[in-house]
């Protein structure tokens, strides 16, 4: 046995030392340089014969194996030779059953057919019997296996690190800062510092060095000419986008947003009551604008309300402002039909003693954007000598009839989603949010109610959702957690169909603003209007009332600066007395959407 192993070991030898000999010149119709180390192709040897050729160390094509028919590719293993390849035993003295499998490409014609087993070589290695392969080139582009944060991935904690699993090892150099790229939300770069976390190198890890911040978007890019180690290309570029998470300690906010969260009467259309159903953006398990009308006219079987929600604070008052989202706005007229509706309101709460103060809710009718704003006769926000309609209000009740249970009463219309006070009678056809008494009893309703975090799913009953249930519990959803996270998912195939850049106001000083364009509109399927995020909301009514113009986004980014523009116009609200804790104050404790947190900081403000 030791015998049969060295010769076999000998000829393999041998064979390759001939092999290495051959050179392009002396290879028939194979005339070009070969192009890559490891390359195989199909030629003919110097006898003319068909022959499997490799491109050598110096780029010249080598004879790898002699073809006792021809040579062909197959698309599984490449270059072969078609009937095998020459006899895999040399000799006749070879041992059989040995289970040799020696092949090789040319044999010396003075090779010896017996040698001696030599003494230096260790016993142990010449008891084994040993199969030679032949040897394959790696011709494989590599990919990436998984990712962590995977792509579309929310709710990512911060700060963090990006891991990268690609499928084979890589070529380490051709990784770096202009191949591997993090973009935030503005498309603005963000450096990285790379670390291989595997001897292997296929295990990549990437460190932000640059500022990180919550509920923003992050995406990462990866080049198609990052290469493994046997000289492939990825050939495709790789990318994913991931979301992280609000920032933390908002229990109080969520709490304060559940305090006051509104008791809701939603009439329902007869036809389809889902479309009137307030839910999530993401009801079909995707952030995809475009097929969520599809999705709640056929394949919905369930709905969980949902009511999307956000909290800023001042050195004075909360402002919570609770949005309302309709995959579908099915009006009577179809001409006025369009996906991804959303109406709203804004409740404004007194720090001192928590008390609400004022309800503004907000809807877009026809083509312009309407609301109503109530106060209350507690609310310290009359002037001596002024009415509620000189501050153009819209009315002013006892704090215990505008808002029972802490809890403003909100009719949401049918069909047009109209965001409406349940206790107000007193619009015309021009104001939208029409009620009396005869409506009110004719009404089909869904009643919702926030009950500290439970959610009754509504689920369609034979063919049809419920047109009338009384008591179903909805779920708060941040807004940080949610839509503004995904801010910069704008075009086909995402959630925005265009961008807007943010003005502040003017009228004071110094006002916070953003250093990106955010969306300004949801993405339509249908074509006829669209639906506006919180942050694009503007009043603007068509009915001929009076308003003070404000740039859009002001009414939720900056709701201090709305709130007194709209309402104090003469300026007779004083400035925030930290002492007596009122007055009306412009400085934010909290505004995430301009990064702005003094929580724990200024004694007027709430802790973390």
């Amino acid at each position: 046995m030791k015998r049969s192993a060295l010769l076999a070991l000998v000829l393999l030898t041998l064979g390759l030392i001939g092999c290495s000999n051959e050179s392009a010149s002396t290879l028939p119709e194979v005339t070009d340089d070969c192009p890559l180390k490891g390359t195989r192709t199909c030629g003919l040897d110097d006898n003319g014969n068909f022959a499997v050729l490799q491109c050598g160390a110096f780029l010249i094509w080598e004879l790898e194996m002699a073809c006792p028919g021809s040579c062909i590719f197959d698309s599984v293993v490449g270059v072969v030779c078609e009937g095998g390849e020459l006899p895999d035993v040399i000799g006749d003295d070879l041992p059989d059953g040995d289970g040799w499998d020696v092949r090789i490409t040319d044999t010396p014609s003075d090779l010896p057919q017996e040698t001696e087993t030599p003494t230096d070589v260790t016993p142990d290695l010449l008891d084994q019997d040993y199969i030679f392969p032949d040897l394959m080139p790696d011709l494989t582009p590599p990919w990436i296996e998984t990712t962590s944060p995977a792509d579309n991935e929310m709710g990512v904690a911060v700060p963090f690190v990006v891991t990268v699993q690609f499928t084979e090892p890589m070529h380490a150099i051709t990784l770096e800062a202009k191949t591997v790229r993090m973009h935030d939300a503005g498309g603005k770069e963000v450096g990285l510092e790379f670390e291989w976390l595997d001897e292997e190198t296929s295990l990549l890890q990437l460190t932000p060095s640059g500022a990180i911040f919550h509920s923003s978007p992050y995406s990462i890019t990866i080049d198609p000419i990052v290469k493994d180690k046997a000289g492939n290309s990825m050939g495709n570029t790789f990318s994913f986008t991931f979301y992280t998470k609000a920032v933390p300690s908002l229990n109080g906010y969520a709490e304060l947003a559940g305090k006051y969260a509104p008791l809701i009467y939603q009439e329902t259309n007869t036809t389809s009551p889902q479309f009137d159903y307030p839910t999530r953006f993401d009801l079909d398990s995707d952030w995809v604008a475009e097929d969520n009308v599809e999705f709640i006219k056929g394949a919905a079987t369930t709905i969980e309300p949902t009511v999307h929600y956000s909290v800023t604070e001042t050195k004075s008052h909360f402002f919570i402002t609770y949005a309302f989202f309709y995959p579908y706005r099915y009006t009577e007229d179809e001409s006025s039909r369009f996906g991804n509706d959303v109406s709203g309101a804004l409740v404004v709460v007194r720090k001192v003693n928590e008390a609400p103060v004022a309800v503004e809710t907000y809807f877009k009718r026809e083509t312009d954007e309407r609301s109503f704003s109530f106060i209350t006769e507690e609310s310290q926000l009359l002037p001596p000598g002024k009415t509620f309609s000189d501050l153009k209000f819209d009315g002013m009740l006892p704090i215990a009839t505008l808002f029972p249970g802490n809890r403003y009463v909100a009719y949401l219309s049918g069909r047009k989603h109209e965001s409406c006070l349940w206790l107000d009678e007193n619009n015309g056809f021009l104001d939208g949010c029409i009620l009396n008494t005869g409506i009110k009893n004719g009404m089909q309703k869904i009643e919702m109610n926030y009950k500290n975090g439970v959610v009754d799913i509504l689920k369609k009953e034979g063919s049809k959702f419920p047109q009338a249930k009384a008591d179903v519990g909805f779920a708060l959803v941040h807004l940080l957690d949610s839509w503004w996270a995904r801010r910069a998912d704008i075009g086909s195939g995402k959630v925005w169909a265009e961008d807007y850049k943010y003005q502040p106001d003017t009228h004071f000083a110094n006002r916070p603003t953003l250093s990106t364009k955010i969306p300004t509109s949801f993405i339509d399927p249908i074509g006829n209007d669209y639906g506006r995020p919180p942050w694009a909301w503007k009043h603007k009514p068509g009915n001929g009332s009076s308003y003070f113009d404000m740039p859009r986004g002001v009414w939720f980014l900056d709701p201090a600066v709305h709130f007194k523009l709209r309402h104090d116009q003469s300026n007779g609200w004083s400035d925030y007395d930290t002492q007596a804790g009122t007055g009306w104050s412009l400085e934010y404790c909290f505004n995430p959407y301009f990064n702005l947190d003094f929580r724990g900081i200024w004694p007027e403000c709430t802790a973390k």
